[in-house]
């Protein structure tokens, strides 16, 4: 299990509410989160993603979005969530995106995810990049 201390626990739940709300003005419907007063989306295997919904396009797209802090993207729990996250989004068509810092000290959130998901062999369909303290996030594609 992932220990945040609170500062990071609430950077790692802003990041969900901020998915939540851009998914939202997209349209995509069946939004499940893993906060507060969200209904919960269902467990894959022995973990719980931090989002689950489908796009608003014709054949509803599943999407399973695990949220990262700084210090929680190298973790072994965080190696066997993206596994089993990725899996689960192969088998049932789904899309397996990733949300980090945008900064994580010196070095891009999303490139020490993405660095992470290389060495792990695991493909991401994309990775965003939240700006917390702004409450604004970009999209970084990894589908070539």
């Amino acid at each position: 299990m992932v220990t945040r201390d609170s500062s990071e626990a609430e950077i790692h739940n802003e990041m969900i509410r901020l998915m939540i709300s851009y998914f939202m003005k997209q349209g995509y419907r069946n939004l499940r989160a893993d906060l507060a007063n969200e209904t919960p989306p269902e467990h894959i295997g022995d973990f719980t993603p931090d989002l689950t919904c489908n796009k608003n396009d014709d054949q509803g797209t599943c999407i399973i979005l695990e949220a990262e802090t700084c210090s929680t993207i190298l973790q072994k729990h965080t190696e066997r969530q993206w596994r089993t996250f990725f899996n689960e989004a192969k088998e049932r068509k789904c899309e397996f995106h990733l949300v980090v810092p945008k900064l994580c000290e010196s070095d891009s959130g999303g490139n020490i995810a993405n660095q992470r998901l290389t060495e792990l062999h695991i493909k991401a369909d994309a990775v965003w990049k939240a700006n917390h303290s702004l409450g604004k996030s970009s999209r970084r594609d990894t589908t070539s």
